[in-house]
């Protein structure tokens, strides 16, 4: 852990009104999609779908230079043309940087090479299913084979370049459709070479009628079930997981879904005080969801540049709110890491602000001293 990430948990500590700059970053580079997959809020928001230039992207990083980087919002990444060009802009200032995608256009080779020669440290891809038919039930659309096809791509290019990142990873929305295949999701990680895998809750709260009746009629039994064996059959393949804190954790998971749990009402967020999320039009707001889903903007980083933003009067009175446990925001009721613990674990699953490089590089070294 470095010097920066010291300093940010101390302010996490301490929570001062105005504090140093981010240590995590996510920026929308894109709100264009190539699917329509039903529970994902985009196709509530989103009516004028843009790219974020390189121009804007070169700008705002330069002024933030933050340590980790993720490139993503309410669009699929890989459809922003200067995407590798963001990539080895970053790379080439130090800092750690991670893709959320789909996953559906990996298969072209082009863009894939890329990835790997501009320094993508880490590729989350969102495939929710261990099956073809589980998958279009999701995302509408036929794309199961391709997306894997993709990934087996991207391994030979990596081969080939004799690098070992972009490291990959799943990432799966636990629904109706797809819970029963928790376990047989790990197995195909595994059978895949993908060695996390991050299972999490759908984002109800907030956000649509329509939305909020997706959990409803969910067996928990089943999933307590599912969540159980897919633990047991992480833990024997060697793939890493956050199944055991579900288990662990799992009447939160429960309440999430079904919207009984009035203690969240009060939960505080520690994400102003160490992260932002900018969207492709400049607006800054602690998180991806209280943008996407609440509106909150705390002003526009191109009118007004980063650090006023940044420390500003309605990002202060925000952690002032948070360190007062008032929480302004309804969709904060089905945030998961609601403790210092939990939100440790899921920042080193996720390119959160504990994550370090070389705490990556010693697991490779270990990796391969056993092989």
């Amino acid at each position: 852990m470095d010097w920066q990430s010291v300093r940010k948990a101390w302010e996490v500590v301490r929570r001062p009104e105005v504090c140093g700059r981010p240590y995590y970053v996510q920026l929308e580079v894109t709100t264009h999609c190539n699917l329509a997959c039903y529970m994902c809020v985009r196709n509530e928001v989103i009516k004028h779908p843009q790219h974020l230039s390189l121009t804007d992207f070169q700008c705002l990083f330069d002024q933030i230079q933050p340590r980790r980087l993720t490139l993503s919002g309410a669009g699929e990444p890989l459809l922003n043309p200067d995407l590798v060009a963001m990539i080895a802009h970053a790379a080439q200032r130090g800092a750690s940087t991670m893709i959320p995608t789909n996953g559906t256009l990996l298969c072209k080779a082009e863009l894939a090479r890329g990835l790997v020669e501009a320094g993508l440290n880490t590729l989350k891809i969102s495939i929710d299913a261990a099956t073809a038919q589980t998958y279009q039930a999701v995302r509408r659309q036929d794309c199961f084979d391709r997306i894997l096809d993709g990934v087996r791509q991207l391994e030979e290019i990596k081969r080939q370049c004799q690098s070992r990142t972009p490291e990959l990873r799943f990432d799966v929305v636990i629904l109706k459709e797809n819970w029963a295949e928790i376990p047989d999701i790990v197995d195909l990680a595994r059978r895949r070479n993908i060695g996390t895998v991050f299972f999490r809750p759908l984002q109800v709260t907030g956000i649509g009628k329509e939305r909020e009746a997706i959990g409803r009629d969910v067996d928990f039994d089943g999933l307590y079930r599912a969540v159980r064996e897919g633990r047991a059959r992480a833990k024997r393949l060697g793939v890493r997981t956050n199944l055991k804190e579900i288990a662990a954790d799992f009447a939160a998971y429960r309440s999430i879904y079904v919207q009984r749990d009035a203690a969240l009402d009060h939960q505080v967020c520690l994400l102003p005080w160490v992260q932002c999320f900018i969207s492709v039009r400049g607006e800054l707001a602690p998180c991806c969801a209280t943008y996407t889903n609440e509106s909150f903007s705390a002003g526009n980083v191109f009118e007004a540049g980063f650090e006023a933003v940044w420390n500003g009067p309605r990002m202060q009175a925000l952690r002032r709110q948070f360190r007062r446990r008032q929480n302004p925001f309804a969709v904060c009721r089905d945030c998961i890491p609601r403790s210092v613990p939990v939100l440790l674990k899921m920042s080193s699953m996720l390119p959160g602000f504990v994550w370090s490089r070389g705490v990556l590089a010693r697991r490779r070294r270990g990796a391969e001293t056993r092989s």
